[in-house]
């Protein structure tokens, strides 16, 4: 299993947002947990995000591992252009040098229970 810290490479031109459907963020452990730090700084943007822009953000948390391990797939067909920007760049800021965290743009929700 490849396990990566998620770096902003060529993440936030607003270009390349436009075509962002979907975000799937996962909260990984390599032995010790998650990183919960991580998990609760994401879980207040949301709630930020969501207080400022006046939008509910959708999305569903999926646990998936015996050490806390979670998935957020989160939807963003219902933010405007420039939501998206901002939430996908603030998503970057609060997330991309963080461990055990993944970032998937279009991702697709792997452990989504029946």
């Amino acid at each position: 299993m490849n396990i990566q810290n998620c770096q902003n490479k060529n993440s936030t031109a607003d270009n390349q947002n436009e075509h962002v459907s979907t975000l799937l963020i996962s909260f990984i452990s390599k032995g010790s947990g998650i990183n919960y730090t991580a998990k609760n700084v994401f879980d207040e943007y949301i709630a930020s995000f969501e207080k400022k822009h006046n939008v509910k953000i959708q999305y569903e948390e999926h646990g998936w591992g015996r050490e806390g391990e979670v998935d957020y797939c989160i939807d963003l067909s219902n933010l405007k252009d420039k939501e998206k920007n901002i939430f996908l760049s603030g998503t970057y800021e609060k997330l991309s040098n963080q461990d055990n965290v993944i970032i998937e743009k279009n991702g697709e929700c792997r452990h989504k229970k029946n």
